[in-house]
């Protein structure tokens, strides 16, 4: 078989492996959980911190409310039970009980407040976990996919593999090298089939000297004007 024949045999399960070895790297680059995803959990574990805090701020609004409360029962009980008789005393437990109302009226007040925020919170922090829960799905979803097309290009890949050492092990090494060298500077294309008198890459017309030594001549005939091998 003809050096340059045997190149382009050679070229052509190598065009085969760059093309798969793309997809392949295309695909292991979606492997990684999407930026989406990444940033809902952040955003909803932020929610859950504030939410947490949230509770605990309202726990404790709801302790002193509770205790004040229990405060004013006793001050009223005091002064209706008649335990309490001088009259300055009376004044002064009277309008402490009235300052106590008030500022258990705050407190009953920031509840309501840290209620209604905690509700909202709530609402908006359930909201975010269905929807991360239905992208986590479809993610999954893609995951498996992109894992089972990985399978069957690695496979592929395995099998061209073999095919290549079974076709270069014809090749002379200096030849090999050449074909690297020039593929390397040429796109991945070192070698172009005669086609019609004409270089089949860059289309250039070759003098049928040229063509004539592409077609019977054992030794590489270069195209003059993309310096690929020339192939019959």
């Amino acid at each position: 078989m003809h050096k340059a024949t045997m190149l382009y045999r050679l070229q052509q399960v190598d065009l085969q492996i760059d093309r798969l070895s793309k997809q392949l790297a295309h695909l292991r680059s979606q492997l990684d959980e999407p930026a989406s995803l990444v940033e809902s959990k952040k955003e909803i574990a932020t929610l859950q911190e504030q939410s947490r805090t949230l509770g605990a701020e309202l726990l404790d609004a709801e302790l002193a409310a509770k205790s004040l409360s229990n405060k004013i029962a006793k001050v009223e009980k005091a002064l209706y039970g008649g335990r309490v008789s001088n009259p300055k005393e009376i004044a002064s437990q009277q309008e402490n009980v009235i300052s106590m109302k008030k500022h258990l009226d705050v407190l009953e007040e920031k509840q309501l407040d840290l209620m209604l925020q905690s509700e909202q919170l709530e609402a908006q922090l359930q909201q975010l976990q269905r929807t991360l829960q239905a992208a986590t799905a479809q993610w999954h979803d893609t995951l498996s996919r992109i894992i089972a097309e990985t399978q069957v290009i690695e496979s592929s890949l395995a099998q061209l593999q073999s095919q290549r050492q079974a076709e270069a092990i014809h090749i002379a090494p200096a030849d090999l090298q050449l074909y690297q060298r020039i593929r390397s500077r040429k796109g991945g294309i070192a070698v172009a089939k005669l086609e019609d008198g004409r270089c089949s890459v860059c289309g250039i017309s070759l003098p049928e000297s040229k063509q004539h030594a592409v077609q019977y001549q054992d030794d590489f005939v270069f195209c003059g004007s993309c310096g690929r091998i020339l192939s019959p």
